[in-house]
């Protein structure tokens, strides 16, 4: 019996492009995934926390500068945030938590489905900088 290695999907989180005088980093769809466990199942206000310290965790300076070789290098400021919710009952709360986080940035909410069954959120966002 031939055993098989567990393999998470691969596919990129996020893009940073950047040139002398512009960068951007493009967040892809980020849910309230730790590992592999779905948190807050059946809550969509701690899915939605969740999703968003997912986001800060990849939008950190050090890590970013530490992936493309620039110590100095940075998200630069959060300018639009597409959420995308299962169900439109839970708009409201995930409208009020994107607010109260990121008051001001423009952002599209979307009633959509969800890579997993039990997710009720994923959320995308984009930086813009200018050095």
């Amino acid at each position: 019996m031939e055993i098989k290695k567990f393999q998470p999907p691969q596919f990129e989180r996020a893009v940073f492009l950047t040139d002398s005088y512009h960068s951007t980093l493009f967040v892809s769809g980020t849910a309230s995934i730790i590992g592999q466990d779905t948190i807050g199942i059946d809550d969509v206000e701690k899915q939605t926390i969740v999703t968003l310290e997912n986001i800060n965790k990849l939008t950190d300076a050090r890590r970013i500068g530490h992936l493309i070789g620039d110590s100095d290098a940075n998200a630069g400021n959060l300018i639009l945030l597409r959420v995308y919710i299962k169900k439109q009952v839970d708009f409201a709360k995930v409208v009020a938590i994107c607010h109260e986080r990121f008051p001001g940035v423009p952002t599209i909410y979307i009633e959509a489905d969800i890579c997993r069954d039990n997710l009720l959120v994923e959320i995308e966002a984009e930086f813009s900088k200018t050095d």
